[in-house]
Parts: structure tokens; sequence; C-alpha cells
């Protein structure tokens, strides 16, 4: 039969040990969680101001085309003062490599290129509806609209990304009548635009990819092409349905990708859109912070666990030392009352129910005390009596056996009737 104590410390011990190991539960993934989701706010935010910057630094460079359409010698027009600007403008360090300026009927008025870009002759297409559908689209849309806008990157015809602003050009200071365009040509991939990059992917272990509105690659700081193809290719086609192809998506939430494997690391992957440019950027945050802090977590959870368990041994110990001595206690005063040691009491004093059971006992052994004591009392009494009565009657048999036979005090004090007579006769 198990004792008390063993009782009482396996079940305590077992409920301190659930209770440690609920709660280090809990607090684990609680703040595992919080330490994941600050990680990726703090990401997010990272991401919220690269997307800012590079937008404001690629904006304010297509921005220069808007600059120069406002300048003199575009209005009013003159046409070899415009030229001279632009060429001026293509040997300053920015992001355009061609500039065109066409008429509002699609005449080609003048085309430069910028003299690093290459060497071969330029011969461009005399009117801008000879060129793809999609360029002569957004030409008649900034007639129309008088608003500069930006086309989305694709491929050239020899196979090169490309990706033009257009702005118009007034005939007069009151910007009433469009008298033709400016189209300013980018070459992300040829012209090159890293150094809008530098200093901003927040850490040599993360990284940074821009891609256009179709997938295609633009640049990256930290990420191979072959990688941004190959392995986000999943992420960027996700990013792009959602902020690109789906009209009814206006939110700027960030698309997260989480624990995307890239070489030899983990990362979180998330993506917005800089729509205007129809581009995105998308940010890699390394893992291994979350990481490294998760599993400092874990050692000091378990450290925790550890000195939890030591101490529900010791509590269970104590604690069931403590309750199972009056338990003894009254089993011990039972055992004597049970063996006639009917003066046995528990010293126990409690307010608690094992009190009141103390107290019942010591009460019941006192009745049994008393009881036994009056029935002794009864007993040697009756005992007394039945010997005081028996021994009286047999006190005069002692001295002769045959009792029956004995003359009475009477008989041996009166003379015989015959002595009697005879002496009074003589």
């Amino acid at each position: 039969m198990r004792s008390i104590q063993s009782l009482v410390f396996i079940r305590l011990f077992s409920i301190i040990i659930i209770f440690f190991a609920v709660v280090a539960g809990f607090t684990y993934f609680v703040t595992a969680e919080a330490i994941k989701q600050f990680a990726l706010s703090d990401a997010a935010t990272s991401l919220t101001f690269i997307v800012n910057n590079i937008e404001g630094n690629y904006k304010s460079e297509l921005l220069a085309i808007d600059q120069i359409a406002d300048m003199n010698g575009f209005i009013p027009f003159d046409e070899d003062t415009a030229r001279d600007i632009i060429k001026e403008f293509l040997e300053l360090p920015n992001i355009f490599t061609t500039v065109h300026m066409y008429k509002a009927d699609g005449t080609l008025v003048f085309a430069e290129r910028r003299k690093s870009f290459s060497a071969s002759p330029y011969h461009p297409k005399s009117n801008f509806n000879q060129k793809e559908a999609a360029f002569v689209k957004l030409a008649h849309k900034v007639i129309e609209d008088k608003h500069p806008y930006s086309s989305e990157a694709f491929f050239t015809w020899s196979g090169a990304l490309y990706q033009t602003y257009v702005t118009p050009i007034f005939k007069s200071r009151e910007k009433k009548e469009v008298m033709g365009v400016l189209s300013g040509g980018v070459f992300p991939r040829l012209k090159k635009i890293e150094y809008l990059l530098q200093g901003l992917k927040l850490g040599n272990e993360n990284f940074i990819l821009i891609t256009d509105s179709r997938g295609n690659f633009i640049t990256g700081d930290g990420i191979s092409e072959k990688d941004a193809g190959s392995l986000l290719k999943k992420h960027t086609e996700g990013a792009l349905n959602r902020f690109f192809l789906d009209v009814e998506e206006t939110s700027r939430k960030p698309f997260v990708t989480q624990r995307q494997k890239v070489a030899d690391a983990s990362f979180v992957v998330m993506s917005l859109p800089i729509p205007e440019l129809k581009l995105l950027v998308t940010l890699g945050f390394n893992t291994q912070p979350i990481d490294q802090k998760t599993h400092e977590l874990s050692n000091r959870l378990y450290f925790a666990l550890i000195i939890g368990f030591l101490l529900s041994v010791f509590a269970s110990v104590v604690v069931g030392e403590r309750l199972s001595r009056p338990f003894r206690e009254i089993a011990q005063t039972v055992d004597e009352i049970n063996l006639g040691n009917f003066s046995a009491r528990t010293g126990y004093k409690g307010e608690d129910e094992i009190g009141l059971l103390s107290e019942r006992i010591n009460m019941l052994a006192e009745k049994i005390e008393k009881s036994e004591y009056l029935g002794n009392l009864w007993y040697t009494e009756a005992e007394h009596v039945d010997e005081s009565d028996l021994s009286e009657p047999n006190s005069h048999s002692v001295h002769s056996p045959d009792a029956t036979n004995a003359p009475s005090p009477d008989e041996e004090n009166t003379p015989p009737a015959s002595a009697s007579s005879g002496s009074a006769q003589v």
C-alpha cells in the first residue's frame, strides 16, 4: 500500500510539472511569435523606406525629362536649342539612354542616344506610330491627358529590356495645347541602376531585388539574376498577380513569403510595388537573427524548466511531508486505540478538515476511554458483591465437614430431658 506522502508527492509533482510545461510552452509560442512579428514589422518598415527611397530617386531622374520639356528652347520651341539641351543632358550621369522628340502627329523631330551606350549608328523610326503598339498607346494617352506617363518595361525586337518615360511638350506656358512629346528611353539592364540601391539592403546578410511588372529582372543587390529567376519565381509571380493583375487590389500591405530558401540561407521575402514606375521591389530579410533569438529563448525556457523541475521536487517533498504528517499521526493514534490504548490522542489542531477529523477522533477516543472505565468499575463492583454473598454461609463449614449433623447452639446448652428428671428424682 502506498503511503499518503507518496500519493501527495506524485500528484502534487505531476500538477506542478504540468503547470510549468503549459506555462513554458505558452510562453515560448507567444514570445517566439512576438519576435517573428517584430522582425516582420521591422522588415516591412525597412521595405517601405527602401521603396520610397528608390521611388524618389528613380522618379527624380525620370522627372528630369519634365524639367527639360519646360525649359527655354522647348517653350517656345527651337529645334537647335532643344537638340543641344538633350545632347548635354545625355552626357550627364542619369538613367536615360535615349531621348526622342515627336510632334503631336507622331513625326520624329530628332533623336539622340548616349554615346557611351553604343558606337553603332542610331536609326530610329521616323514616326512613333511605327513603333510598338504599347508605345503608340502611351504616346497618345500623354497627348490626350496632357500628363506624363511611364511605360511598362518590355523587351525590344533586339531582346533588350526597355522602359520609356513620355512627357508632353506644350506650345506655350499656359500649357493648354500639346505640340509634341519628349520620350526618354531607359534600358535598366544595359544602363545599370544599382547605384539606386547602394546602402539600402540594411546589412550584408539581406538582399534587394527589382523586377518590372512582368517579372523581368532589372537589378538586384545581394542576389543573382539566376537565383531571382528560379528560387524567387513563385514569390514574384504571386506579388505581381496581387499588385498589378488584381484590379481590385489597392492595399500597399507587403506580399510576404516566409522561410524562403535562397542559396544556403533562409529569408523572409516581402515585396511592394512602385505602381507609377511599373516596378516591384523585393526585400529578402535573413531569418538568422530571428532564429538566433528564438534559440536563445528556447535555451532560457529549458533552463527555467530545469529550475522548475527541481523546485517542484522540493515543493512536492516539503508539502507532501507537511500534508502527510497529520495523517500519519492520526493513523498512529487510531492504531494505538485499536490496540487498547484508549488514552492515545492526536496532537494536530489545524483549522481545516484534517483538524476536524483529529478532533473527532480525540472525542471518540475519550468516549471509548470513559465507557471502558465505567464498564470496568461496574464489573469490579458486581464481582465484589458476588464474592461477599458466597463467603458468609460457608464460614462454619470450615470447622466441621459434616455440618448437617452438628447441633445448634441451643441444643448444645439444653440438657437432655431424662437427665433432668433423674437428677430431680434423686
